[in-house]
């Protein structure tokens, strides 16, 4: 669903509103209608994605791209903390 901010009268406003809020539920009851739309807890959630290789693909990329990222940073404070000059090093921006 789109959001959109309306600059315009009050009066005009509250009948914008009004229209995209008829027009979200309608939206939404055609969903419930072809069964597009469900409420799953987490847990259901989860659980397909163990099964799902995709899924698993994804989260194994994002545990790597996110152990460089701490990798990085932990060598970048080392780096800051000791310089090879024995003085402060310059952070460039």
């Amino acid at each position: 669903m789109l959001l959109t901010v309306f600059h315009k009268t009050r009066q005009r406003e509250r009948a914008e509103i009004d229209r995209a809020w008829q027009a979200m539920q309608v939206s939404t009851t055609e969903h419930l209608e072809e069964g597009a739309m469900s409420h799953s807890s987490w847990e259901e959630i989860k659980a397909q994605r163990v099964d799902d290789q995709e899924a698993q693909v994804g989260y194994e990329q994002a545990r790597r791209a996110y152990e460089v990222g701490r990798e990085v940073r932990r060598q970048r404070e080392c780096r800051r903390r000791v310089s090879p000059s024995g003085s402060s090093p310059t952070v460039r921006a």
